[in-house]
């Protein structure tokens, strides 16, 4: 084995060609040196690190608190008690995402968008105009997987407002007639669908009040049905409302991807925490206290202990951490090393 250095002064190896007849020049007239040659130039060989055993056979307490903490970058959910009466926090600290690309408005001119890059080791805030980057201010927070997701959301539901606005006003042209009937003992006076054969199919969703709903899933079901139901006349609402379904639907994917992204990586976190302690305490015992249980049976604190997909728009950035979601791998980590964990909730305070 030969070695070379490039000009910046890091060595790589280099494999010997059986065919040159000199094995320590090569075509681009790079000197090859060998070991003892390239450690007098200053070459350092790799030192392979020592793996250590993990010690097993302990006795390990592991204490989840009720509520997560703030700890430097990342935030502490629990407690862990070695044999010897020292204490390990079990913290996670989120992945910090490398990139994240904003999106076009569908027909928008000229060409615009805005990309978050990593410009001369400082991430910043770039305008495209018509492929011709402009770098703006730089970006003094490093956005996580779950805080991209959520302004992808809040993207979304500003789009929502900016297109139905549009399209409220073009259904009342569409359907300027009204039409009352009762309903729980109630009248109800609703928009009234033109007077073509084809468009009879808008009525039941005229009478829900659709120009009124604000849920992304049954607007997109009324455009799915409007795009097999076409009638005369219609051509600018349903222009407007296919431009909001295909932008949306571009940006659910991004804004799950993200999420599915923040999931993946926050289990796999827990998973190698719950089979390092499981492994430690093979031979000796593992004790997890959680915290207390309600009369109903029910977590005192479910919405601290929710998981990323039973977490609602308002919640925190804390509760998404999951404390709930590392005991489930903990118990199946046991599970897997046929160790039998005792799980027993905390006594109310």
């Amino acid at each position: 084995m030969l070695y070379c250095k490039s000009r910046t002064g890091r060595w790589s190896t280099h494999r010997v060609d059986p065919r040159s007849p000199d094995p320590k020049k090569t075509l681009t007239g790079i000197p090859l040196y060998t070991l003892e040659e390239a450690t007098q130039l200053g070459y350092q060989p790799p030192t392979k690190p020592t793996k250590t055993a993990i010690p097993t056979g302990q006795n390990l307490v592991v204490n989840i608190h009720d509520r997560v903490t703030p700890v430097g970058e990342g935030f502490q959910f629990g407690t862990v008690t070695y044999q010897d009466g020292s204490q390990e926090p079990l913290c996670y600290t989120p992945h910090k995402a490398t990139q994240f690309n904003t999106y076009r408005k569908k027909g928008a001119t000229p060409y615009t968008t805005h990309k978050i890059e990593l410009v001369r080791g400082v991430w910043t805030n770039c305008l495209y105009e018509n492929g011709e980057r402009h770098e703006m201010a730089p970006i003094k927070k490093w956005y996580t997987r779950l805080e991209m997701a959520d302004q992808i959301k809040h993207a979304r539901s500003e789009l929502a407002d900016q297109y139905w606005a549009n399209i409220h006003g073009l259904l009342d042209d569409l359907c300027p007639d009204t039409r009352t009937f009762e309903l729980h003992g109630k009248e109800r006076t609703v928009q009234e669908a033109p007077k073509h054969a084809d468009a009879a199919w808008l009525q039941p969703w005229l009478d829900r009040r659709i120009n009124r709903s604000e849920k992304a899933q049954e607007l997109y079901r009324f455009y799915q049905e409007w795009k097999t139901h076409r009638f005369e006349g219609d051509q600018e609402a349903f222009r407007e409302l296919e431009e909001w379904a295909t932008q949306d639907s571009h940006l659910v994917k991004i804004e799950e991807q993200h999420r599915n992204k923040w999931q993946t990586q926050r289990n796999d976190t827990y998973h190698k925490i719950g089979l390092r302690l499981v492994r430690m305490s093979k031979g000796g015992s593992l004790q997890v206290s959680v915290p207390p249980l309600d009369k109903k049976g029910q977590k005192a604190t479910k919405a601290l202990l929710a998981t990323e997909e039973q977490a609602t728009a308002g919640r925190r950035l804390e509760k998404s951490i999951a404390p709930k979601t590392f005991v489930a791998f903990l118990v199946s980590c046991g599970k897997r090393e046929g160790i039998q964990l005792e799980v027993t909730p905390r006594a109310p305070k």
